[in-house]
């Protein structure tokens, strides 16, 4: 099994509570698809350089996802008939990226 990114843009128009469900939706999506979810992350609302679909703002978050690649196709397709996200962002990543992007993070939130 192979790790990916997947990144996302969703609308700006989603409250705090619709934001969730579409996360908790998303990740039970790709466990229901044989991907199993190694870490979820919410960026928050952030402003466009441009717009996309008639939005100036939108909610980026991110999941890191261990997936085989013939399953790969059947997920992003399914994920471009959302539409609720703007844009999805798919990167295959090592082990290693995973774990030392992992690691970055639980040593910027320790207290020096």
């Amino acid at each position: 099994m192979n790790s990916y990114e997947f990144d996302f843009i969703a609308t700006s128009s989603l409250s705090s509570t619709e934001v969730e469900n579409l996360i908790n939706g998303l990740s039970q999506f790709f466990t229901e698809n044989s991907a199993e979810v190694i870490k979820k992350e919410y960026w928050g609302l952030i402003d466009f350089q441009y717009r996309i679909r008639k939005y100036n703002k939108g909610h980026y978050f991110m999941f890191y996802v261990k997936s085989s690649a013939c399953k790969l196709k059947e997920i992003g397709r399914k994920i471009k008939l959302n539409n609720l996200i703007l844009r999805c962002m798919v990167i295959k990543i090592t082990e290693k990226e995973m774990l030392d992007n992992m690691e970055q993070e639980i040593s910027l939130k320790l207290p020096v």
